[in-house]
């Protein structure tokens, strides 16, 4: 796990932070409750989690919840139920691997979701900078990536769950995915190996080389306004 001391730490005061594959909203929880005048978009779109996530964030006034996915691409999409030791393991990538390394996690059930990707979240929501965008969905990080290239520009900080195996049917793995983020001018801040199959990655712009403060950001997001 990368200690969110360090992610606070490129983080402005009153910064925009995105998480897809909210689960349960631990993550948005924290961010809220430190940073109490940031601005939280959490995208968790499995019914029963959506509720759970829902009880625990209705007492911050800084955070909109959004029944929906991300995706390469806009619209209907199947998803993958997990359960057993796990309900946070639900994916739109088929498991594979992800059987044999974690047999006590089910996949026994499937339905439909909204997705969006994320350039058109970004243009319906009217956001126009990402401090941190927060990736948790089972593989499909580098693809929703690969197709926000709009998204992009206007990102800061990138925390990402990363694969060293194929987990789930068609995932890129860490070295591919890494190769792309740098060649869209993003640097490696902190790899963690949480698991002998998966991991966390944390990616800053090249844009950026000061950390949290206010000039800092007023200065980023003109540049994003002008991209």
């Amino acid at each position: 796990m990368i200690s969110k001391r360090i992610i606070l730490s490129y983080l402005p005061a009153d910064p925009i932070i995105l998480e897809a594959g909210a689960h349960l909203g631990i993550d948005s929880e924290y961010f809220a409750k430190h940073l109490e005048r940031s601005q939280i978009f959490a995208l968790e779109p499995v019914p029963e989690l959506f509720e759970n996530l829902s009880i625990r964030m209705s007492r911050y006034s800084n955070c909109k919840l959004f029944q929906v996915g991300l995706a390469d691409f806009n619209g209907s999409a199947r998803i993958y139920l997990s359960s057993g030791a796990s309900d946070g393991s639900s994916g739109l990538l088929i498991p594979k691997e992800h059987l044999n390394i974690h047999p006590e996690v089910k996949f026994e059930a499937a339905m439909d979701i909204q997705v969006h990707t994320l350039d058109d979240f970004i243009l319906t929501n009217s956001i126009e900078a990402i401090d941190l965008l927060w990736l948790d969905v089972q593989g499909l990080e580098p693809a929703i990536l690969r197709k926000s290239y709009k998204a992009l520009r206007k990102i800061k900080l990138i925390h990402t769950e990363v694969n060293f195996i194929e987990n789930y049917s068609g995932c890129e793995l860490f070295g591919e995915f890494d190769f792309f983020l740098k060649s869209q001018g993003f640097k490696l801040l902190k790899l963690n190996k949480d698991y002998k199959d998966a991991g966390n990655a944390l990616y800053l712009n090249n844009s950026f080389s000061h950390r949290k403060n206010s000039d800092s950001k007023t200065s980023f997001r003109k540049r994003r306004r002008s991209a």
